[in-house]
């Protein structure tokens, strides 16, 4: 999942912008975008009296309203990385953030606002479009998997094997040492994301055994080498 996070001081255009690259986004990856909006100190108020507020006010941990249209959930948390979870679980495959700007991803900035990982400054919605591979990756274990799900290469019938772990030191190189998978044969496709010391990698193979040899000679290579 490409995160595409949109920053910038308060009356800046933010939401506008946002509004206006969904209208392009939405078509070009239609049920793959999803928003996320940093409310800050504006408490979003839930409808008083409400089945679905009662059950939160009663300590449910999360509650799902669902109608003949959409569901709506609440989760007890206010942090970034929950709701960058639940979009990548959900399968999207762009998540806007508009605000957090305290978040080290590549960033759109809109007006004056300095920020050390700006990408675009004030762009068009073509100029994101056309730069979408250049926004980080975030994902989960369950995002990789929908995606390899999802990836028209894989046979019907693919064998999908995935690995999680941390390393203390994670080479310089890693990016080439995960490309290997792909050179294994058949590995139909490759999902890989590094987050710190935590490493993701997914495979979708003709037959467990080839993604699980390939897998195991990539993690091999990674806990030998130092950074």
């Amino acid at each position: 999942m490409k995160v595409i996070q949109v920053v910038g001081r308060s009356n800046s255009g933010k939401t506008y912008f946002i509004h206006r690259l969904l209208e392009r986004m939405t078509v070009m990856f239609p049920g793959k975008v999803g928003v996320i909006k940093h409310m800050g100190h504006h408490i979003f108020e839930l409808s008083e009296g409400k089945d679905t507020t009662t059950h939160y006010e009663h300590g449910a941990e999360c509650v799902a309203g669902v109608d003949a249209e959409k569901t709506v959930l609440t989760v007890r948390d206010d942090n970034l990385d929950k709701s960058l979870e639940i979009l990548c679980d959900l399968g999207m495959k762009y998540a806007i953030i508009e605000g957090f700007k305290e978040y080290g991803f590549k960033k759109i900035v809109k007006g004056e606002l300095e920020s050390g990982e700006c990408l675009l400054r004030d762009p068009t919605v073509d100029d994101v479009t056309e730069s979408l591979d250049a926004f980080d990756d975030y994902y989960t274990l369950g995002g990789l998997v929908k995606e390899l799900e999802e990836d028209e290469r894989a046979p019907a019938g693919a064998s999908i094997v995935t690995f999680s772990g941390v390393f203390e030191n994670i080479p310089m190189d890693y990016g080439k040492i995960a490309g290997k998978i792909g050179e294994n044969e058949g590995i139909v496709s490759v999902k890989t994301s590094l987050n710190g010391k935590k490493v993701m990698i997914g495979v979708a193979s003709v037959d467990t055994r080839s993604a699980c040899n390939a897998i195991d000679k990539a993690v091999s290579e990674l806990a030998g080498m130092k950074s």
